[in-house]
């Protein structure tokens, strides 16, 4: 008996200074109203491109209501926030643009109906009440951007006497393939009723058994709330790609009478145990390393994407040997995390909590958290929730302490980690990422290498590992550097001035690094390659450091990060038009499950310094290995002669800590620059060259 109504497609807009009454009904005034295809923002269409404020949308739908039906609407998303009518009645509202909401119609339902809904996107303007991350204000939007509108689905949603209005499920344990979960569901009923609740689990992406229950339910008017708990057998755990198979049930959720369903629901569930333990992630009871990058929004408009773009950046992220994401200050479409469940790719989520968000609003933080818990409970692949970030852009001046520092968001953060940890006692929260010290639960950005030759830059995150100091580096979640892509149209006839201006590209220090990029002799093309290249070694600078300190202590790391929203100079190692650079390449080699590489301790030696190093090996790989691997390294100096060489058999133990094969030690008699190469066999014949500059 239940059935979803698609009433997307063409709705009518118009601008208006202040809502009023005389928008909400079908007498409206008949001029001024643009057409415009739904889901999509207000300022993808000619007439409202630099448009940010207050806009009425209206939608007219025919409809004859059966007797002992109970109709709802879903609105599925709306930049930033509405108030929903039908036929002149008022049926709520909401803020925030990430959830969707349900609304009872069936009293106000007519055969030919009206749905207006006033929407609100006001322009970010420093004390803000928005909560929507990246999508205010975030450094290369277009200065009139703004996503205001429908940007999600709007359903109508048809069912019996009875409907499902929210469920989870729940692992409360798992060993070998026997598990205990437990089922909660919130079901409404228009009258009393005996019925049931019926779960049917069948394997999605595998072969395997299904599991079927029934549970006996006496509905009385009103929400219902049912808590069940259930045991299964012959489980197939849900994994990370490379640990093993993502493994996915379909679950149907039904209310039945005797005769017939009343509603069905249906999703995909995967069954898995993640933790945290003093920061090391522990999937399905087995310890294993995270490595993966931050994810930023793939376009300025979110509701032209679809799940073949997602499955495309999740293909490259299986590419490049990562195995999770973190969505960075946003929230993506539900295709999104569907994919990542699919996929195999783990999700760390942050709250779109704004720079400026003002305490005054704290509420609307509170209750959006709740709804974000809601809309991502049953995701297999999110694992971790984080509020606020205090490094990074989110880094702001204080006139009063005349210096740099967080901006402030401290009690919000703490009160928005309390109320996802009361709504999700199953996954990991952090208040805080970025947060640098010795016993707080969070990740630790060390920053950007931005800094003038003279300074310490990048090799100031050495002070990091030594002691005490070392506990900062257990999950890092923010290195890297910017580059500029070949690809994008435009960014290659750009100014060398107006690049230097762009994110700082320009630096003494990069322009070492980068072989003197922005001299005249070079082309921009060549400018852009050593740009990646730079950005390459930044990258691996910090990727072996921290594989260096694989479980001891760290855990996890992302880089920033995976891909551009908006062309032009920037962090990421895939452009805005989904071009990889040279750099990807890097992170691809660096993220290998078995990985050799050299710790070098300086970024420029000087001629007569004795040169020391390690070489290290690390070992992802959960299975044994058949046979030893053998790793060849040899050092040249600037003309090309042989001054090191050694090789190594190695059986490396699965998933062990970093070992060390052996040290370099040379006198440095020349000045220019030397190369090292790393080779080993992995089922391929895998090179890690270093550079190294002696002046």
């Amino acid at each position: 008996m239940n059935r979803i109504t698609d009433l997307s497609g063409e709705w009518q807009l118009h601008p208006v200074t202040e809502f009023s009454t005389l928008w909400v009904n079908a007498n409206a005034p008949s001029e001024g109203w643009t057409m415009q295809r739904i889901p999509a923002h207000w300022q993808q269409t000619a007439n409202f491109k630099n448009y940010s404020g207050k806009m009425v949308f209206r939608k007219e739908f025919s409809l004859t209501p059966e007797k002992d039906r109970l109709y709802r609407l879903e609105v599925g998303g709306v930049f930033y926030r509405y108030r929903l009518y039908l036929n002149n009645f008022a049926l709520g509202g909401a803020k925030g643009y990430f959830y969707p909401t349900h609304y009872q119609i069936t009293p106000y339902l007519k055969d030919q109906n009206l749905v207006v809904l006033e929407v609100d996107s006001p322009k970010s303007t420093g004390d803000e009440e928005l909560l929507t991350g990246l999508f205010s204000g975030y450094p290369g939007f277009p200065e009139e951007y703004n996503p205001g509108g429908i940007w999600r689905p709007v359903r109508l949603l048809t069912s019996g006497p009875a409907y499902i209005d929210g469920w989870k499920l729940s692992i409360l344990e798992l060993v070998g393939d026997r598990s205990r979960l437990m089922l909660e569901a919130e079901v409404y009923a228009s009258r009393d009723l005996k019925a049931e609740l019926k779960i049917f689990m069948s394997p999605h992406n595998f072969s395997g058994s299904d599991f079927a229950l029934e549970f006996p339910i006496h509905l009385t008017k009103g929400v219902n709330r049912i808590k069940e708990t259930f045991e299964a057998t012959g489980v197939q755990p849900w994994w990370t790609w490379d640990l093993g198979e993502p493994n996915l049930y379909k679950v149907d959720l039904c209310v039945t009478d005797q005769q017939y369903t009343l509603d069905l629901v249906t999703d995909l569930f995967g069954v898995r145990l993640f933790e945290l333990k003093e920061s090391i992630p522990y999937l399905n009871g087995e310890r294993f390393l995270i490595k993966g990058a931050n994810y930023l929004p793939v376009c300025l408009y979110p509701a032209d994407l679809e799940r073949q773009i997602f499955e495309r950046d999740l293909s490259m992220v299986k590419g490049a040997n990562q195995n999770a994401l973190r969505c960075y200050r946003h929230l993506e479409p539900e295709e999104f995390y569907r994919a990542t469940d699919e996929a195999g790719i783990l999700v760390w989520q942050d709250f779109p909590l704004n720079p400026e968000f003002s305490g005054r609003h704290f509420p609307d933080a509170l209750q959006q958290a709740a709804e974000m818990v809601k809309f991502l409970y049953n995701r297999a692949s999110v694992v971790l929730w984080s509020p606020g970030s205090v490094k990074g852009f989110e880094e702001q001046a204080d006139p009063k302490e005349g210096k740099r520092v967080a901006s402030g968001l401290k009690l919000v953060s703490e009160q928005v980690a309390k109320k996802l940890k009361e709504h999700d006692p199953t996954r990991a929260v952090w208040p805080f990422s970025g947060k640098r010290g010795m016993l707080c639960s969070s990740s630790f950005e060390p920053g950007l290498p931005l800094k003038s030759v003279d300074q310490e830059g990048t090799f100031s995150f050495d002070r990091y590992r030594p002691g005490l100091a070392r506990k900062n580096i257990k999950f890092v979640s923010w290195f890297g550097a910017p580059s500029i892509s070949l690809q994008e149209p435009g960014v290659l006839t750009m100014e060398k001035t107006e690049i230097s201006a762009e994110k700082e590209v320009n630096t003494e220090r990069n322009l070492h690094r980068m072989g003197e990029a922005y001299a005249s002799t070079k082309s921009s093309e060549e400018e852009a390659i050593a740009g990646q290249e730079y950005q390459g070694e930044v990258l691996r600078f910090y990727i072996d450091r921290l594989r260096y300190h694989k479980y001891n202590p760290t855990g996890g790391m992302f880089l920033f990060c995976l891909r551009s929203i908006v062309p032009g100079p920037f962090w990421s190692i895939i452009d805005s038009l989904g071009n990889t650079k040279k750099s990807y390449d890097t992170v691809k080699l660096c993220y290998r499950p078995l990985y050799v590489f050299a710790l070098l301790k300086k970024e420029i030696y000087r001629q007569g310094e004795l040169l020391h190093f390690p070489i290290c090996l690390s070992n992802d790989r959960h299975e044994s290995r058949g046979s030893a691997l053998q790793v060849k390294a040899r050092l040249t100096d600037t003309h090309d002669q042989l001054v090191w060489k050694d090789q190594w058999n190695v059986t490396p133990a699965p998933d062990g800590t970093t070992v060390i094969l052996g040290d370099v030690s040379v006198m440095l008699m020349k000045k220019g620059e030397y190369i090292l190469e790393i080779v080993w066999e992995d089922g391929e014949t895998v090179e890690n060259k270093y550079r190294i500059f002696v002046k």
